[in-house]
């Protein structure tokens, strides 16, 4: 604690002189006059002893204490002590400190009182700063003076940081602090001391380490703490340093050998024999000494290594071993044009060496070599030689000669295909096949071949000519060219398939509008693996039947309108077929990407964002046959009708789809079908209609005779009629298990049917629609018809004035709850919409009545292929209780578009890939669930290549006809028979409708396999095919 100093008491302590005029002996002076004399005891060779300049000497602190408030004074002597006028500027850069003056010149030998004011504030603390003072004295240009104040009670205390340098981590320093009141501290790191007493310290550091020693640069300093400042202060150790003895033995006298001192970074210098190396850094060195010839001697020693420790001498003996004799080698060459620069590599004894041409290579020590012989490359011939092995001695020089000739030729083939295929070349020679090589994609084949004439040749292609004619371009083939000895020839050999579009533009060879127009009918048209999208600046135009399969799912093809124009147009009577492919972005008149007359099939196509100034969306179709299976219709619009198709007087038979977000101004937000009627027949099945709109029949605007099967219509939206759907025609139309839910229009929020129209509800479910017109509208107008139920519908709020309803319909109002869980994905190719258990359409139908719409056959599934009837009863609406079939199936509903008659025919199934049919035909009078396949006889097969390996497999099969023959199939996988059915046997001229199954089980193949499906004997149809 420091002593209260009186207000008029004032402390005045100089700590530091600047400049005193000492003229240390061995620092020579820098200035020029020598008009003073030489200083005392100063033997340097100054070039000016004493200059002329001035000398500032001024205090180096100040220390004042004054009450809290109060202000205290003190002087400070300045002094010139030198031989030139002194100039001073004085700066406070705090306001509570003032000095009497901010300006001075002194003359030689004058000095000057300078007073300082320093105020206090309100409370008990210490006030530090610096009084800045710039001069011309060239030795204190700028300095300061310390101010410290002491403000009432307050302690004057000092702080001290201790930083600690050039250690490694983990190693501890070794240092002592110590200072006035007894204190005393040891340190291993930084620290940082406060609150010490004022006064001198004593700064202690030793040397720490073990085999590596660090000495600090300064083992004690002297330090100052001034009150109420913090003083740093630097302890720097570095490594101790080491040192190495180097001897040398075994050399004649007077000989001196080179010497490479290595460290680890691969630093080297040279170092003299029998010499001692100092300040050595710590750690493992090299000594490497070069071989020392004497005369025909060479003498050579060991790699050496060192480890230098701190301080301590160590010792490195370089023994050179006794005298090796040396030898040479004469190297020749033959088979070379005259004057050949050829290259030779020399190997053995510890030598690694190349040279050029023929010569004696001397000084070889004795031993074995090996020599090998770079290629040689003269007027397009190669020349090589086989290695050489030679033995030197100190006689005779060894020689070695290399037997140099011209080698095999090398051929380069390039094969380019435009599909992966299996191909067999070979390549001749006087018509003798001398290499062979296959590929099944594109490829470089290198082959060694000796000097002469050649061809290459097709030997074997799984098909030159398709089903339909159109013939595979070969390039390449045939040609005869040379090969000269030595030499590389490059080959191209091209396959062109004219099935198969090899470029996204619009024009040109292997464009999509170059192939269309020149393949036969009857083609299938692909897509080379690189051709990932097609931009059309026009309608293409199908004169001829077609079909466009993409490989891959539809996003991996897209084909899109780069301009205001539809992308196809499908001339009358052509059967064309769009599948794995995305069709985007066509605008046109009618039928943004598709203007078609003829027979249209549509199997996994995505129809995107494609509009209609007048009807079609997308699609535009008349008078021929449509279909639509896995298709996806989003974001289309038309101006008029059908936001995303529109169809008329044809059959219309749409399975497994989605239409969403698609916009008609007139009618038919997603659909638009009309002039439909019997003997044409419009189906729809599970397929999911979300969230379009028109103007009338949100989702659908239709007349049509058929029916409606396990389809889900949600969110649909009319702004004046028909929600969802608008039934137009006076023709009749089934529904049966649909879902209506959340559906709007201010006529008719689900359905709006034309007074004359009729329709048949039956098990549907129509529910949670925008009420207000209710959920079925028709005018009931003279000669009108109702909505007819044929009973399990459950209607919601609907005006049961406009139905005939059954006692098993359930009819409700606007606040009616059928517990419907939202649009979800439960499975299937599209979203459903599922109910509670509380539902009143909960497993509401006997399984009797689970009939399907035609009601011959039971309804065996739902919109998401889930099994209808788990128990004795199924769920009213497109969607039943249960999980989705597990593994993936095949139902061969593609056999519907087959005639009655038996033949050979390819149809591609549910999961987008062919399957390949003999003697068969749709099932007719004898169905399972559904369409199947009618195997006629023992020569009927059904097969496929399925992707993705198998552990198990399933077939569902029954008789067909009457006959009293066997029956029985078989199932093979891979050409293996994996399982055989049960035989079903007589009686004869009887009908049987036993629906049997064969399988197999712990299959295990993995990656595609291939399955084949036999008739073992008269007429049986398949159906259900299921494998995991």
């Amino acid at each position: 604690m420091f002593p209260k100093i009186p207000l008029a008491i004032l402390t005045l302590l100089l700590s530091l002189s600047i400049a005193c005029g000492d003229d240390p002996i061995g620092r020579p002076d820098s200035d020029t006059d020598t008009d003073i004399e030489t200083d005392t005891g100063d033997t340097d060779p100054d070039t000016d002893p004493d200059p002329d300049t001035p000398r500032l000497i001024i205090p180096g602190s100040l220390e004042l204490s004054a009450a809290l408030g109060a202000s205290a004074t003190t002087t400070f002597v300045v002094q010139n002590a030198g031989l030139a006028d002194l100039e001073l500027e004085l700066e406070s850069q705090d306001a509570w400190l003032t000095p009497s003056l901010d300006q001075l010149t002194l003359s030689p030998d004058a000095q000057e009182s300078i007073m300082v004011t320093a105020t206090c504030a309100d409370e008990n603390l210490v006030r530090s700063t610096d009084l800045f003072v710039r001069s011309n004295d060239p030795r204190a240009l700028e300095t300061t003076v310390a101010v410290t104040l002491v403000c009432g009670d307050a302690e004057l205390l000092s702080d001290l940081n201790i930083e600690v340098e050039g250690l490694p981590e983990g190693l501890a320093a070794d240092v002592t602090v110590s200072g006035p009141e007894s204190f005393e501290a040891t340190l291993t790191g930084s620290d940082e001391f406060t609150d010490l007493t004022p006064g001198t310290y004593t700064l202690s550091a030793a040397r720490v380490g073990d085999d590596l020693l660090y000495d600090p640069s300064q083992a004690s300093q002297t330090l100052e703490l001034i009150g109420g400042r913090t003083k740093t202060a630097i302890v720097n150790y570095a490594l101790v340093p080491g040192s190495l003895q180097v001897s040398v033995t075994g050399l004649p006298a007077g000989e001196t050998p080179t010497i490479e001192f290595v460290d680890a970074d691969q630093n080297s210098t040279s170092v003299p024999a029998d010499g001692l190396l100092e300040g050595l850094t710590p750690g493992d060195y090299q000594l490497i000494p070069a071989d020392l010839i004497v005369g025909t001697t060479t003498y050579s020693a060991s790699t050496a290594t060192v480890t230098i420790l701190s301080a301590i001498r160590s010792e490195a003996t370089i023994a050179y071993a006794d005298v090796v004799e040396l030898g040479s080698m004469q190297i020749a060459a033959t088979g070379l044009p005259a004057g050949a620069a050829f290259t030779t590599r020399i190997q053995g004894e510890g030598l690694d060496t190349y040279v050029v041409g023929a010569q004696t290579v001397e000084n070889l020590a004795t031993g074995e070599y090996t020599l090998t012989f770079q290629d040689f490359s003269a007027d397009g011939v190669i020349y090589s030689a086989p290695p050489v092995d030679v033995s030197v001695t100190t006689g005779d020089p060894a020689v070695a000669t290399a037997a140099y000739s011209a080698g095999d030729t090398t051929l380069i083939v390039h094969v380019s295909t435009s599909l992966p295929m299996d191909l067999d070349f070979e390549i001749l020679s006087g018509g003798n096949v001398v290499q062979t090589f296959s590929t099944s994609d594109d490829t470089t084949e290198t082959l060694l071949l000796n000097p002469g004439s050649y061809t290459i040749e097709l030997a074997s292609y799984p098909q030159v000519a398709d089903d339909v004619g159109n013939v595979t371009q070969f390039a390449g083939l045939g040609d005869s060219f040379t090969l000269i000895a030595g030499a590389t020839v490059e080959r191209n050999v091209s396959v062109t398939i004219p099935t198969v579009v090899t470029q996204g533009g619009d024009n040109g060879p292997g464009s999509l509008r170059g192939v269309v127009a020149s393949v036969n009918e009857g083609s299938t048209i692909r897509f080379a693996p690189d051709v990932q999208e097609v931009a059309l600046t026009s309608r293409v135009l199908i004169n001829k039947p077609l079909h466009l399969l993409g490989d891959g799912q539809p996003g991996d093809l897209v084909i899109r309108g780069a301009g205001d124009h539809g992308l196809f147009e499908v001339l009358p009577n052509m059967d064309v077929t769009f599948e794995n492919l995305t069709l985007r972005d066509g605008h046109a008149e009618f039928g943004g990407a598709i203007y078609s007359q003829g027979k249209l099939t549509l199997r996994r196509v995505d129809l995107r964002s494609n509009h209609a100034t007048d009807q079609g969306g997308a699609v535009w179709q008349d008078e021929r046959p449509v279909d639509f299976f896995f298709v996806r219709a989003l974001d289309n619009s038309s101006d008029g009708d059908g936001g995303a198709v529109y169809v008329a007087r044809i059959f219309v038979h749409i399975r497994d789809c989605l239409f969403e977000g698609n916009n008609a101004v007139g009618k038919g937000g997603a659909l638009f079908a009309f002039e439909i009627y019997e003997g044409y027949n419009a189906v729809l099945q599970r397929n999911l209609f979300n969230e379009n709109t028109a103007a009338q029949g949100g989702a659908i605007y239709a007349g049509i005779y058929g029916y409606f099967q396990n389809n889900t219509f949600t969110a649909n939206n009319a702004t004046l009629r028909g929600g969802a759907f608008y039934h137009h025609s006076g023709d009749d139309l089934v529904l049966t298990h649909n879902t209506f839910t959340a559906n709007g229009s201010p006529e008719g929020a689900a359905i709006w049917k034309y007074q004359n129209a009729a329709l048949t509800l039956d098990r549907n479910l129509i529910a949670s629609n925008a009420t207000g017109g209710g959920a079925l509208y028709t005018p009931l107008g003279s000669g009108g018809s109702l909505f007819t139920s044929s009973g399990y519908n459950v209607l919601g709020d609907v005006n049961v004035n406009i139905v005939t309803t059954q006692p098993t319909d359930i009819v409700g109002d606007a606040t009616y709850n059928a517990h419907l869980l939202p649009l979800a994905d439960n499975g299937g190719f599209t979203q459903s919409v599922a109910v509670g258990s509380a539902s009143d359409a909960y497993q509401a139908v006997p399984k009797a009545l689970c009939m399907d719409a035609i009601g011959v056959e039971p309804l065996g599934y739902d919109q998401r292929m889930a099994p209808r009837s788990s128990g004795a009863f199924c769920t009213v609406g497109a969607w039943e209780v249960g999980s989705t079939r597990s593994g993936t199936f095949e139902d061969f509903e593609a056999m519907d578009f087959f005639d009655d008659g038996y033949g050979d025919h390819t149809f591609y199934g549910r999961e987008g890939f062919p399957f390949r049919f003999l003697e068969g035909r749709k099932q007719g009078d004898y169905p399972i669930e559904g369409q199947g396949l009618l195997l006629r006889d023992a020569t009927s097969r059904l097969g496929a290549i399925i992707p993705g390996g198998l552990s198990s497999i399933s077939l569902q099969f029954r008789k067909a006809f009457t006959g009293g023959a066997d029956r029985s199939i078989e199932i093979r996988i891979n050409g293996q028979v994996v399982a055989t059915s049960q035989v079903i046997g007589p009686p004869a001229q009887s009908e049987d409708a036993t629906v049997y199954t064969v399988e197999a089980n712990g299959l295990n193949i993995a990656g595609p396999f291939a399955l084949e499906i036999r008739n073992l004997g008269a007429q049986v149809v398949i159906d259900n095919l299921v494998w995991d």
